[in-house]
């Protein structure tokens, strides 16, 4: 049985370093659903991930940590410990909530060392590039911000499993939220804007005489009146088409967290940036093909890229079940389930036009703050020094 196992390993280092997968995509150019060479090399690399993924849910995750050592260990630089030393154990990354003052007198580093450790780091480049990623995705203001809210509140509610979830508040709200997320947001549409891309209407907000061209004429086809527009689409169809965008980004963030940790690879390893570089190009394709099929109902993208990138994503999600068992055995908190409730009844409501965007959007970002701030950072205490009285906890 070892013998097969290790058979099958090396099929895949082979697999990879002579790039057989360049023979599965020209099989695949040959049925003429590619347009370019880029884009079936992308799609057989994301089958080959797939497929290491699968390989690596059927191991024991001391075996599949290993195999991630060896893999990680070809991308090293020298002097440069990529992945954790000890295969039995997942490996703990730095938490951010260790200390959340923002003026420490007395500190040996100096006084604002936690803020500029915080700034510093290398998840706030990954910030401002991730949702600069997003809006080249989405293409919309409002879905946009929808995934930044949406993306702290998943840190909050898994931060009981992750170290790398646990942020104090100013880090979550202003530096993640209000700075360099808003910062990547605001050059992705930017870029959409200068470059002619065009815009894609989640929320259906567009009516046929805001529309130019062969659009209008086909908006006025299918929909005779801008009420019958914006009124009457199904709401199932609205619902999927609001909640797959969001709930799509925020899996596929948590899951590259959750592989990191449970197989042992740290967040400067090139490989964590081959996967989110394969996750943008995938979903640059994926995004349109979407768009195109639930919303604007045609099928001229096609759907291969769409497809894949679920298969990528509950690929992911067997792995991460498989190599963690017996790793997360801390229950989830009820205030966590609940929130994740109250989110998802926002993008209900989102689909019923019944609760406006941005509202929601900045109450969930204002309770956001509470928790952080006052339950879970003991914010009261920091409360009670700046204002010089003593303020009682709310939560005692």
């Amino acid at each position: 049985k070892k013998k097969k196992k290790k058979k099958f390993f090396f099929f895949f280092f082979f697999f990879f370093r002579e790039n057989h997968f360049d023979l599965y995509g020209t099989m695949l150019k040959q049925k003429s659903i590619f347009t370019h060479v880029f884009e079936w090399t992308l799609f057989g690399l994301c089958v080959a991930y797939t497929v290491c993924l699968v390989h690596l849910g059927f191991q024991t995750p001391k075996e599949a940590r290993r195999q991630t050592r060896a893999v990680a260990a070809t991308q090293h630089m020298p002097g440069t410990v990529w992945t954790a030393q000890d295969p039995e154990e997942p490996f703990f990354e730095k938490e951010y909530a260790s200390d959340c003052s923002i003026y420490t007198p007395n500190a040996t580093e100096g006084p604002f060392h936690t803020l500029s450790d915080a700034f510093f780091d290398v998840y706030t480049f990954s910030h401002v590039a991730d949702f600069f990623g997003f809006a080249l995705l989405w293409r919309n203001w409002k879905m946009s911000w929808a995934v930044s809210v949406f993306l702290e509140i998943v840190e909050l509610c898994f931060r009981h499993q992750l170290a790398n979830f646990r942020e104090c508040w100013w880090d979550s709200v202003i530096l993640d939220i209000l700075g360099c997320n808003f910062i990547g947001i605001c050059i992705g549409m930017m870029w959409n804007y200068v470059f002619g891309r065009e815009t894609f209407d989640w929320f259906g907000e567009s009516r046929p005489e805001q529309l130019e061209g062969d659009e209008k004429t086909e908006a006025a086809k299918e929909f005779p009146t801008a009420e019958e527009f914006t009124r009457n689409a199904p709401f199932f169809r609205r619902l999927f088409c609001i909640a797959t965008p969001v709930l799509a980004t925020c899996f596929g963030m948590a899951n590259g967290f959750y592989l990191k940790y449970l197989l042992t690879v740290r967040s400067e390893n090139p490989l964590v940036f081959y996967r989110t570089a394969g996750w943008l190009f995938m979903g640059l394709k994926a995004s349109e093909e979407f768009y195109y099929i639930f919303v604007k109902r045609t099928t001229k993208q096609g759907v291969k890229f769409a497809v894949i990138l679920f298969v990528v994503m509950f690929a992911e999600l067997f792995c991460i079940v498989q190599v963690g068992r017996g790793v997360f055995e801390e229950p989830m908190p009820l205030w966590s389930v609940i929130t994740i409730i109250v989110c998802l009844l926002f993008v209900v409501g989102w689909a019923l036009r019944a609760v406006p965007v941005y509202l929601s959007l900045s109450l969930t970002t204002i309770f956001l703050f509470y928790m952080t701030f006052f339950h879970l950072d003991k914010g009261y205490q920091s409360l009670s020094w700046v204002l010089g009285i003593e303020v009682p906890n709310p939560f005692a």
